[in-house]
């Protein structure tokens, strides 16, 4: 068995308290699904998280946002 281990994290400015994170993993019965299935997950999320970044750099750009503020998206295969 093999998990598709799956994580957002968003991050902001530590004076704001903004953090988030999330997990979650899907079940594979073999290595190469388990990347076939990666590999979907993070083709379909692009688009997402381009406006995701997006909406972070406007939001720094007219002051909405202050400080470190970013996501970080990320898909891992393991064995089970």
């Amino acid at each position: 068995m093999w998990l598709l281990v799956i994580t957002f994290l968003f991050y902001g400015d530590p004076s704001t308290g903004h953090f988030n994170s999330t997990v979650t993993s899907i079940d594979f019965t073999s290595q190469q699904r388990c990347n076939d299935g990666r590999k979907a997950f993070l083709t379909e999320l692009t688009p997402i998280r381009d406006k995701l970044n997006q909406a972070i750099t406007d939001g720094l750009e007219v002051g909405q946002l202050k400080g470190s503020n970013g996501i970080v998206i990320s898909a891992l295969c393991v064995q089970k």
